[in-house]
């Protein structure tokens, strides 16, 4: 009888003692930007962007976005942000009693032990905080009252590229605004003195700039609150095991040639792009120093790592959308200020346009060529949303009845001209651009 008791309490004993499965996730499944600037604006779970954006109202909006600067190299990214480096997990022992202590380890995928930060034991149900090799590794935990338990930690990592114009780059949403001092004087658009004053337009001809905009990249105005960036950020935070390495190339003003084969010169800072986009992510994946060929274009000589999803918008600069848009608002009625602006942003009718249009496909062969040359991405890694139709509001109808007063305004800079997108300009520039954009964009390298 004794013995039976002894077996059954040995039994309940080595049950109560069994260490149960880890629980963990990465510190930071976004290391672009800083850990608790990532975790605050990563969507939660079910919730999208627009919810987040929602969910922040200002002050908070306007400090969230934090890169980690360490991560950046001049007009690229460091090699261990951009190739992979150790990684940050949090671990801990699902359902270890209060007073069981744990002493943790980690080898690579080689079962080589790896060197710990500290080798002072913890409690099992406290999470603490590990470095384990890039993509993950072996991890032990041990503990008299609990025993020893190894998992292999396998962490999800994904290369996401974004490469493009001021439609990807975030252009008029900096990563924090510019400040203005107001008063009542420099309100031209007779705004009540209740309303945000970080919602007025700032064309203002005795306006104080008191802060200047912050940017990811101030050449090319690239921000952290491009789509781009929100879409890699939402990617990672779906999944607490991922980690997505993005490397942000957009550029305000991009072309095709720009990602492909010239260098751009942004009008502000004309000498931080000393590379074309794809070029530069070349240099920032290749281990070694790229090769330059013959046609000047950069060859990695030993494998680079690959990128998972490339994010893309290109082509409206190439068409002269913007120059068309200037065409239908500026006026022609001879006034020398606005033929100043018109000759300095180009303005060119709707008709012009759609002559340019016609030859974007076989750019965009050509840089979907160049994806496939220098970066090894397929065609079917390579996502293109459409450009916004911006002719027009939600209601269908066209953006100067939406926007009189803005429009009205720039009457203090040109006085007796009349600005105004009529509907017929309107109308024009669909038919010239949005409309064949579209069309055209079926033909771009796309997934």
């Amino acid at each position: 009888m004794k013995a039976i008791v002894a077996a059954i309490a040995l039994s309940i004993s080595a049950q109560a003692a069994a260490m149960e499965a880890f629980e963990w996730e990465v510190v930071n499944g976004f290391p672009l930007m800083e850990t608790d600037h990532a975790k605050k604006l990563a969507p939660r779970a079910g919730e999208g962007m627009v919810a987040v954006l929602q969910r922040l109202a200002p002050p908070e909006m306007n400090t969230v976005m934090k890169e980690n600067r360490a991560n950046l190299n001049g007009p690229g990214y460091s090699r261990a942000y951009a190739q992979g480096s150790p990684r940050d997990i949090r671990i801990r022992v699902k359902n270890a009693p209060a007073s069981a202590q744990c002493r943790w380890s980690v080898a690579d995928t080689k079962q080589r032990a790896l060197r710990m930060r500290s080798a002072l034991a913890v409690k099992c149900a406290d999470s603490t905080t590990l470095t384990v090799p890039m993509g993950g590794g072996t991890v032990s935990a041990a503990s008299d009252e609990l025993g020893a338990r190894t998992e292999t930690i396998v962490i999800d990592e994904k290369l996401v590229l974004g490469f493009g114009d001021s439609y990807s780059s975030g252009e008029g949403n900096p990563d924090n605004p510019t400040g203005w001092a107001f008063n009542e004087l420099d309100n031209i658009f007779d705004l009540d003195n209740s309303d945000d004053e970080r919602l007025r337009w700032a064309v203002l001809l005795n306006t104080t700039r008191v802060k200047d905009a912050r940017w990811l990249h101030a050449g090319c105005h690239r921000s952290l609150w491009s789509f781009q960036a929100l879409a890699a950020l939402a990617y990672a935070a779906a999944d607490p095991h991922r980690v997505v390495t993005f490397l942000f190339y957009s550029c305000s003003g991009a072309t095709v040639d720009e990602l492909i084969s010239v260098a751009q010169q942004p009008l502000i800072d004309t000498t931080s792009v000393s590379l074309p986009q794809i070029d530069q992510a070349v240099a920032d994946l290749c281990p070694v120093a790229p090769v330059k060929q013959k046609d000047r274009r950069l060859r990695c000589p030993k494998q680079m790592r690959k990128a998972d999803a490339v994010l893309l918008t290109i082509g409206g600069n190439d068409a002269g959308f913007a120059r068309v848009i200037a065409d239908a608002i500026l006026p022609s009625n001879g006034d020398p200020m606005a033929c100043v602006i018109r000759e300095f942003l180009g303005a060119m009718p709707a008709d012009e346009a759609k002559k340019l249009i016609e030859k974007l496909p076989a750019k965009w062969a050509e840089l979907q060529k160049a994806f496939e040359r220098s970066l090894d991405i397929a065609a079917g890694r390579v996502f293109v949303p459409a450009y916004p139709n911006l002719l027009y509001d939600s209601q269908g109808k066209p953006c100067d009845e939406g926007s009189k007063a803005m429009l009205d305004g720039l009457k203090t800079l040109l006085p007796g001209s009349r600005f105004v997108l009529s509907r017929k300009k309107a109308q024009e520039a669909y038919d010239g651009v949005v409309e064949p954009m579209r069309v055209a964009l079926k033909s771009a390298p796309q997934g």
